[in-house]
């Protein structure tokens, strides 16, 4: 029995171990820590708080729309919602820990669809490379580990180009194949169109370009039967929005025109071409190294990448005689150029790395690429140089984006072990309070309250996290109500409740905790939380929340500025 087992596993071919011990590594630096370590920032609570209802009280209060398109009005599809909506009702949790977990699995996921992508033209050593430098690639990463409506896209966006390049390289009579893969293509199109507007606005023009320069192929489609398997699957996954704007005549389209005409970088097309060029050398020095402001000469790097990467793609297309491989050098080459040129226009406002989730695999994609050039036109003696290079620059690629996640989760570990130190030694200290913090707080207020109402007072540093705490406060006790000041500015102290003061550690404390009475501090890392108590025990009761928009007739929500229709309303 030993001896079979053995020999089976000998029958094994040995890049499927590799490709293994890739997706293992990349599991761990996705999931080490990850419940202590969450993002409970205000998007996520705010997401959080959506679903959370709709996991108690039934899938009638998912709404019809998802989140808003950074700085503007316009809602995406609510499909992020959904995937959180069924994580919460399988593992019944309504923590941000499970509402992340649909983000976590497509993260791991793209790992292995990214080298069955790269098979479609590299060899098999060069897919196991780049899939190497996806799994470790601290961006992804990021991503990975905490609930947001753009960490899906890379996943989403890989399986757009998948499917895609499937359908037009199948064979001519294996035509279910094609419309299967099709149809694959619209609904993975469907789904990051909702994650992130860039996808929303890159993806179709992607898809048009490349039927475009794929005539040919494209010919050979039935119209209809493409429109059936391409068009109508993105049409099932945006019934809730269409739906949406059938009740509202057109609300959420006229917006998103609203918001095509009002975004802009406010300069010229040559300033927004040179900004673009900038934008795009930074963004992909961080897909690439992890480095998030890199240096000028840095920057560099990641330019020569854009630049090289590019010609060496257009070169390959024009040397290569593969029909297949061709096809899959034009998609790649249409995947960089759209993307480069819809962000000039918004040039000047992109300065978050989430506008690169779509295409976090491109950079890595144009390395192999400039490889596969210097190899071309290499002489024959010199090919065994190139591939010690290669060898040397898929290590370092590697390497420093551990390192970058590394110190990253050293940061994380140093915020909960933080040594408080004098409080006249002035630090801004990064704010580093995840969701492990916010449940080991709420704890100890919980257990130090012989009240049932806590109300929370948080510094200026951190912001509005009082929000945060009143959802972690409800998590660990449904029975225990718990406000944040700025929620009852005047005469707070009145109420019949416990009274808490969290601030970094070593902010400044506000004259009153010297004034009144108060509890020794309680030390979380950089989290520093006082009780203290009224001059006069308060004795009014927290006011009962006022009914929300849930409550509204549908009337009500159509004629609102900005409804938020629930599928619930329509059967009412």
């Amino acid at each position: 029995m030993h001896k079979i087992f053995i020999n089976r596993l000998r029958s094994i071919p040995a890049h499927i171990f590799i490709l293994t011990l890739i997706i293992l590594v990349g599991i761990f630096f996705r999931t080490y820590n990850f419940s202590d370590w969450l993002k409970f920032q205000t998007d996520t609570l705010r997401d959080a708080k959506l679903v959370s209802y709709s996991v108690q009280e039934g899938s009638g209060y998912l709404p019809l729309l998802g989140p808003r398109a950074g700085g503007t009005q316009l809602h995406l599809g609510p499909i992020f919602y959904y995937f959180q909506y069924i994580s919460g009702s399988i593992f019944q949790s309504t923590s941000p820990v499970v509402f992340a977990y649909p983000d976590l699995l497509f993260s791991i996921l793209a790992i292995p669809l990214f080298f069955f992508l790269l098979r479609e033209y590299f060899s098999l050593n060069w897919s196991l490379a780049i899939t190497a430098m996806l799994a470790t690639c601290f961006m992804a990463i990021e991503a990975g580990r905490f609930a947001w409506n753009p960490n899906s896209t890379p996943f989403f966006s890989l399986l757009f180009f998948f499917a895609l390049l499937k359908a037009y390289n199948s064979e001519e009579k294996d035509c279910w194949k094609k419309y299967a893969w099709l149809s694959v293509s619209g609904g993975a199109l469907a789904i990051a169109s909702q994650m992130h507007f860039s996808a929303f606005l890159g993806l179709p023009i992607i898809f048009i370009l490349f039927a475009i320069f794929n005539w040919k192929k494209t010919q050979k489609f039935s119209f209809w039967k493409m429109a059936i398997a391409f068009f109508g699957t993105i049409a099932i996954f945006y019934i809730p929005v269409i739906v949406f704007d059938v009740l509202t005549h057109g609300k959420n389209s006229l917006l998103f025109l609203d918001a095509i005409g009002n975004k802009g970088s406010g300069g010229n097309i040559l300033q927004g071409l040179f900004r673009d060029v900038e934008i795009f050398s930074k963004y992909f020095l961080h897909i690439l190294t992890g480095i998030e402001e890199g240096n000028f000469g840095q920057k560099i790097f990641g330019g020569v990448v854009l630049v090289a990467g590019f010609f060496a793609n257009y070169f390959l297309i024009k040397k290569e005689k593969n029909e297949k491989k061709k096809t899959f050098l034009v998609l790649s080459l249409i995947f960089l150029v759209v993307f480069f040129l819809i962000y000039i226009p918004l040039a000047f406002e992109i300065k978050r790395p989430r506008f690169f989730l779509p295409l976090i695999f491109i950079p890595f994609m144009l390395v192999g690429y400039i490889f596969a050039f210097m190899r071309e036109i290499g002489a024959e003696k010199k090919s065994k140089l190139v591939r010690l290079i290669a060898v040397f620059a898929v290590a370092f690629l590697i390497l420093i984006n551990v390192k970058s996640t590394r110190a990253w989760f050293y940061g994380l570990n140093e915020s909960e072990n933080l040594d408080v130190v004098s409080r006249e030694t002035k630090r801004n200290v990064k704010v580093y309070w995840m969701w492990g913090r916010f449940e080991k707080a709420a704890a100890y207020m919980d257990e130090n309250c012989e009240k049932d109402s806590i109300l929370v007072v948080v510094s200026k540093k951190p912001g509005d996290y009082y929000r945060q705490f009143e959802y972690v406060i409800a998590q660990r006790d449904e029975n225990l109500k718990a406000l944040g000041k700025e929620k009852y500015k005047d005469d707070y102290e009145k109420y019949d409740s416990c009274f808490f003061y969290i601030s970094a550690a070593k902010e400044d404390r506000p004259e009153f905790l010297y004034n009144k009475k108060h509890d020794e501090s309680f030390y979380l890392g950089d989290m520093e939380i006082v009780r203290w108590y009224p001059d006069v025990p308060g004795t009014k009761s927290f006011p009962e929340e006022k009914p929300s928009d849930k409550n509204r007739s549908l009337e009500k929500k159509i004629k609102s500025k900005y409804p938020r229709i629930l599928w619930g309303d329509l059967f009412k």
